[in-house]
């Protein structure tokens, strides 16, 4: 379960939607992550700390959002 790993971030884009959904065990505190960076992209969206969505009107700035965001996780 993830709720049993720490940890963990997972991200997953939806394409079509320009979409990203963040799933943590809340170590990664994902509504912070996309509350502070989303917008820097062109997006918005929010969350809590073990799930998030990002919404993004450009394919381009989903995909640099979730480069950033894997930079940050690192």
């Amino acid at each position: 379960m993830l709720g049993e790993t720490s940890g963990m971030l997972l991200l997953l884009m939806q394409t079509e939607a320009n979409t990203c959904l963040l799933f943590s065990s809340g170590d990664a505190r994902c509504g912070a992550l996309v509350k502070e960076n989303a917008s820097r992209f062109g997006g918005r969206g929010g969350g809590r700390d073990d799930n998030a969505r990002a919404i993004f009107s450009e394919s381009k700035d989903m995909k640099n959002f979730a480069n950033a965001v894997a930079e940050m996780v690192q």
